[in-house]
């Protein structure tokens, strides 16, 4: 393999796993508080969470590139539709 290709491809790794980082700390951060939400029954605190699941889905979108949506769907020619996502916020009754 070529110095560029092996550079271009531990480029591309660093960058997903910075991005992935941010998305499980946003997730972790979601988790706690959804928790938290439940056991206090505070309807605030649960829209809020449901609010930044937008942001979550955008990280994962602009990480895909041009494979197409969900970091499981990095390799060239498989492609994901990011709508088809196991959690849609739009499926919560808060």
């Amino acid at each position: 393999m070529s110095d560029h290709i092996v550079s271009a491809y531990s480029e591309e790794l660093e960058r997903l796993s910075a991005e992935i980082m941010k998305m499980g700390g946003i997730a972790e951060t979601m988790i706690v508080d959804s928790t938290r939400a439940l056991s206090a029954n505070d309807l605030e605190l649960a829209r809020a969470v449901v609010a930044r699941d937008p942001l979550v889905d955008a990280i994962e979108s602009e990480g895909c590139g041009p494979y197409g949506g969900g970091y499981c769907a990095r390799e060239p020619g498989i492609r994901v539709d990011p709508s088809e996502d196991l959690v849609d916020a739009e499926t919560v009754q808060v």
